[in-house]
């Protein structure tokens, strides 16, 4: 609904219920004034060292959930290998992004061709790469064109994830920044494996995602 849909309507209701439109501007212009004075000194600008972003980006991944590795530039594939051998995942779809350095030998990698939620469910998970990681959060972003496309990322049971340390920042408002250029983008946030928690507070994973998560960071 446009605002000019949305302004018509409050009238009309103001009409009818015999509101003083001096009185409503004044409150909504009190009602701005309180907004702008609202403190907004929070930090936009990390501090942590780059060993530090990733100490923190594995805490809180472990926190929700997930299990990450650390890998040196060059054995990137071989520690995916040795993730996927322990977790008998064998055949899994690749984004056609993804760089063909880090597929590891030994697996079964479908490059994506617009396949249908259906053969997506049935694949043993996914491998993607990372647009940007916010560490004091442990979310990880995709953009899809860029690390493939969102039904990847929700409808597979497993994900490993590759994140390059360069893509690392400590806070939200750096991602944003990153994030800027491709804002159009259809982004995808997650902070370790879906889950969701019924009315009782029974907590169930991969509801809305993969139920494992694996990340593999590239140092």
């Amino acid at each position: 609904m446009s605002n000019e849909a949305k302004s018509a309507i409050f009238a009309r209701i103001r009409q009818g219920l015999g509101v003083d439109p001096a009185q409503t501007g004044a409150r909504e212009n009190l009602r701005l004034q309180e907004w702008l004075q609202i403190p907004r000194q929070f930090r936009r600008k990390g501090t942590l060292s780059l060993q530090e972003r990733i100490t923190l980006l594995q805490a809180i991944l472990k926190h929700y959930g997930a299990t990450s590795f650390l890998a040196d530039a060059g054995d990137v594939a071989v520690v995916i290998s040795q993730v996927l051998r322990e977790r008998q995942r064998k055949r899994l779809v690749v984004p056609r992004e993804f760089p063909p350095k880090w597929i590891p030998l030994g697996i079964e990698a479908l490059s994506d061709s617009g396949l249908s939620n259906e053969e997506l469910d049935k694949i043993d998970g996914v491998l993607t790469g990372c647009t940007v990681a916010i560490a004091s959060t442990g979310t990880i972003v995709l953009a899809s064109g860029r690390d493939g496309r969102r039904a990847l990322t929700l409808v597979p049971d497993y994900q490993i994830c590759v994140v390059r340390h360069d893509q690392i920042v400590e806070f939200i408002a750096e991602a944003l920044e990153v994030l800027q250029p491709i804002k159009t983008l259809p982004l995808t946030f997650f902070s370790g494996p879906s889950a969701t928690v019924d009315i009782e507070m029974t907590r169930v994973q991969g509801v809305h995602g993969p139920r494992t998560l694996d990340v593999v960071i590239a140092t």
